[in-house]
C-alpha cells in the first residue's frame, strides 16, 4: 500500500515561481503529488510540460493534469463536442509530455437527453478521443472520468464504472466530496472502496475537499476540509487496505488541507 498526498493546482508556496518550480516546492513542504488544473485553458506548451515533468521526476513527484471544466461531450451542439475533444487530446498530449499518468476530466452534462443517450453520446466521443490518442502514441495516458456533484452532471460511480468496461483507457477518477453530495450528506467510504476493488481496480486517484450547506442542502462548492466530508473516516479505511492511493487535495486552500490531511494520516499510523 501507497498513499501520496497532493495539491491541485500550483500550491501557494510556490506562486512566484515558473510552473516548472512547482514539483520541487511541492516535495520540499512535504507532499508527494500534484495535479496541473487546466482551469480555462490548457496554458503549458509540450516543451513547458517536458520542463515539468523533468523537475518532478528528479524529486519524485507524481504528476497528473485536470482538463479544463468547459467540456461536454453530451452537447446537443457539435461543435461544442469536438471543442470539447481538443480540450481533453490537448490535455492527454501535455500529460505525456510531462510523463502524467492520468487526466481528470468532468465528462458532460445530461441536457435534454435521457441517462442512457447521454452515456451513449459520451461514449461515443470518449472512443474518437482515444483513437486519436492511439494515432499520436498518446495510448499511455488514461482518461479519468471524475464523479461529479452537480445534478446536471453526467458522472454518478455507476455511470463511471460502467463506461470504463466499455471504452479502453478509461478509469475512475473519484471525487469524495461530489459523491457526498450527491448523498445529500452521507457517504460510505468502505462500500464505494468495495466497489472499485471488487471492480478489479488496485490504484485509487481520487480529490477531496470541503463542500458547503445552503438552503438545507449540500452543494458543490469548494470549501476549506472539515467535516462535510469529514477526512479521517476515509483515512482509516484507505489504512485498512492493499489499494495505492493518490488523493489530491481540490479544496480553497489546497496547500494547507493537503498537510493536514498528510497529518491525519500519520496520526493513523501511516508513515511516508
Amino acid at each position: 500500500m501507497k498513499i501520496l498526498v497532493g495539491t491541485s493546482g500550483i500550491p501557494d508556496s510556490a506562486k512566484k515561481f515558473p510552473t516548472s518550480e512547482a514539483p520541487k516546492i511541492i516535495s520540499q513542504i512535504g507532499l508527494q503529488a500534484m495535479e496541473i488544473a487546466f482551469v480555462r485553458q490548457v496554458y503549458l506548451t509540450n516543451k513547458q510540460a517536458e520542463e515539468v515533468g523533468k523537475v518532478a521526476e528528479e524529486n519524485n513527484v507524481q504528476l497528473s493534469i485536470h482538463a479544463p471544466y468547459y467540456i461536454n461531450l453530451g452537447s446537443e451542439k457539435i461543435f461544442v463536442i469536438r471543442a470539447s475533444e481538443k480540450r481533453i487530446i490537448d490535455s492527454v498530449e501535455r500529460a505525456a509530455h510531462m510523463k502524467a499518468k492520468i487526466v481528470a476530466i468532468h465528462a458532460g452534462y445530461y441536457g435534454k437527453f435521457t441517462a442512457e443517450e447521454t452515456f451513449q453520446r459520451i461514449k461515443k466521443s470518449l472512443q474518437e478521443i482515444r483513437a486519436t490518442m492511439k494515432e499520436k502514441n498518446l495510448k499511455n495516458v488514461l482518461l479519468g472520468l471524475e464523479t461529479t456533484g452537480k445534478e446536471k452532471q453526467w458522472g454518478t460511480l455507476e455511470e463511471i464504472l460502467r463506461m470504463c468496461k466499455e471504452v479502453e483507457g478509461c478509469y475512475p477518477y473519484i471525487d469524495w466530496a461530489h459523491l457526498f453530495v450527491k448523498g445529500n450528506g452521507s457517504i460510505d467510504y468502505a462500500k464505494i472502496l468495495d466497489t472499485l476493488e471488487k471492480s478489479g481496480y488496485k490504484i485509487l486517484y481520487s480529490h477531496f475537499e470541503g463542500v458547503e450547506k445552503r438552503n438545507g442542502k449540500f452543494v458543490d462548492i469548494h470549501a476549506p476540509v472539515g467535516q462535510n466530508p469529514p477526512f479521517e473516516p476515509l483515512a482509516e479505511e484507505l489504512l485498512k487496505r492493499s489499494l495505492h492511493a493518490t488523493i489530491i487535495c481540490e479544496s480553497s486552500a489546497p496547500e494547507s488541507d493537503a498537510l493536514k490531511m498528510k497529518g491525519t494520516l500519520r496520526q493513523l499510523g501511516y508513515n511516508f
